[in-house]
């Protein structure tokens, strides 16, 4: 495809990463060639992604973990020192599905350096959300302190750096970036087991989507004065809804679905270009003055957003959802305005090819059922869905497949075509998952 060509002639063999230097991270590349690797086994793409990684790491702080912002240099040695929380996010999936892929632990140890200095400095414990930003420099906010540039701070260790202060933290709590993060800490307790990343991403999803979101308004951006502020944002409801649909796959529980299905019910009353297909960034407001008198349809948000509805549809079956993710993608595909080959390229695959669907069928409280269940989030194979039936409250169905209700919990590997024999053993889930793919291959 253009995507895969363009990924393998813009990659930089020597220092990793994508084209000339400044170097910022690229995570739909990285995901878009894991994926491609899972599927066509091309050493190539798997080699980009894992030198990109490797040497990235050379702008991850060795003190407080996470990483800067970009590399001023080609080589990933000499970093702009500002750390942003969607920075951090994205990194988190790319590193995961290194780890799964490779079993490496230097992997495993960046998602965990991550996710340290995110606890540390990018989380409010108590009420939960995350933080935005941190700055690079010391006293750069404050005109009565010390000015310490981040070149010099940060080649400090940990007593010498909080001898001097701690660069200012921006607690703006982002609705967007919030659900990214929620998402990739629900993606590390997947592969990790962390229950507490679990939890605090709930946590946060919760306490956001209470304060936030107002019925027929879609969920605000920010908090302030007392209020939700900026509401029905595209941006901001690609993404939370997305990390309600994760927060679904984690706890099995519908009313995550369900807030998810009522953003993007929103977000078609809200934002869609009913003439020409795709998603304005703001709803029109014949009080605004200038140029947001005139919303515009961004391309990167739209091909988000096409990826959310077709995985609405696979989840749900409602087939409203698979028709507006086509919309969606026919605007994108006939737009002028540039975007990136990857995310583009993912959005199509999302829409066009049905992923790997592993269901449970099991009483959620049955050791089995969670053993299954557990191992199912586990298991590599990117792009999959994984959802649990409950009998005991669950319709034993998805669109016209139906499962039926066996003595034992059973899992079940399934393409758009067909699903495999019931597996009731957990340590046997994977062959079975490779079995099944080569004979259906």
């Amino acid at each position: 495809t253009r995507a895969v060509s363009m990924i393998k002639g813009n990659f930089d063999k020597e220092n990793g990463g994508f084209g000339a230097a400044p170097k910022f991270f690229e995570p739909d590349s990285l995901t878009f060639a894991f994926l491609m690797h899972h599927r066509t086994r091309d050493e190539e793409l798997k080699d980009i992604a894992l030198t990109t990684l490797r040497k990235q790491l050379g702008i991850f702080d060795p003190v407080w973990g996470g990483f800067y912002r970009y590399a001023v240099d080609a080589a990933w040695t000499t970093p702009h020192y500002e750390k942003m929380l969607d920075t951090q996010a994205m990194a988190i999936r790319n590193y995961l599905d290194a780890y799964q892929l490779t079993g490496e632990r230097r992997y495993r140890a960046a998602v965990e350096g991550i996710m340290r200095y995110v606890d540390r400095f990018l989380s409010n414990p108590g009420r939960g959300g995350f933080f935005a930003s941190q700055d690079a420099d010391v006293g750069s906010h404050d005109p009565h302190a010390n000015f310490v540039d981040g070149e010099e701070y940060y080649l400090l260790g940990e007593k010498e750096r909080l001898a001097i202060g701690i660069p200012h933290v921006d607690l703006t709590v982002l609705t967007h970036w919030n659900g990214l993060m929620a998402e990739s800490y629900l993606k590390v307790y997947q592969v990790l087991g962390d229950k507490r990343a679990r939890d605090f991403a709930l946590k946060t999803l919760d306490m956001l989507y209470v304060t936030r979101y107002r019925e027929g308004a879609g969920i605000a951006h920010y908090f302030a004065h007392g209020k939700p502020q900026q509401a029905g944002l595209l941006v901001d409801q690609v993404a939370f809804a997305r990390a309600l649909l994760e927060a679904y796959v984690v706890t099995a529980d519908r009313s995550y679905l369900q807030k998810a299905e009522r953003i993007v019910a929103d977000m078609h009353t809200l934002l869609e270009d009913k003439t020409a297909g795709g998603f304005f960034d703001m709803a029109f407001d014949p009080d605004a003055k200038g140029m947001l008198l005139r919303p515009e349809k961004p391309t990167i948000e739209n091909a988000r957003a096409s990826i959310l509805l077709s995985e609405l549809y696979y989840f749900t079956d409602n087939k409203m959802y698979k028709q507006s993710a086509e919309r969606t993608l026919q605007y994108l595909l006939g737009s002028r305005s540039p975007y990136p080959p990857a995310l583009g390229a993912l959005a199509v695959d999302r829409h066009l090819n049905y992923p790997l669907h592993i269901v449970i069928v099991g009483e959620k409280k049955e050791p089995t059922t969670q053993s299954l269940w557990n191992e199912s989030l586990r298991v590599y194979a990117p792009g999959k869905t994984v959802m649990l039936l409950d009998p005991s409250k669950d319709k034993l169905a998805i669109g016209e497949v139906s499962f039926p209700k066996l003595a034992k919990p059973a899992a079940y590997v399934c393409t758009d075509l067909l699903c495999s024999k019931p597996i009731e053993k957990p340590g046997q889930l994977r062959e079975n998952l490779e079995q099944f793919l080569r004979a259906t291959s």
